[in-house]
């Protein structure tokens, strides 16, 4: 693994464990000022995360047709006359 993956490893590391200090703490709260208990917390996120499963599902379909035309996609570079081939550069003012 090259320094600039380790890098990066690391600063998604940091966001995620400050991400999830601060949803805890947020959790917290809501249970100590009686908002909610940590019953219906519990439930909310099991429900999202059913959600979740079940929209990653419906778009599995989307994701493999995606991948697929990728993958058929040219690795290289288009060249200067493919791009500007079809373009007219003339004087200013005629066309």
């Amino acid at each position: 693994m090259n320094l600039i993956s380790k890098r990066m490893l690391g600063r998604l590391q940091s966001k995620l464990v400050t991400q999830t200090l601060v949803s805890q703490s947020i959790i917290d709260l809501l249970i100590e000022k009686n908002l909610f208990t940590k019953k219906e917390i519990e439930e909310k996120i099991d429900y999202n995360i059913e959600l979740f499963e079940q929209l990653v599902g419906e778009n599995e379909k989307l994701l493999e047709l995606t991948n697929d035309v990728l993958k058929r996609l040219p690795d290289e570079e288009p060249s200067e006359e493919e791009v500007f081939g079809g373009h007219y550069y003339g004087p200013i003012g005629e066309c």
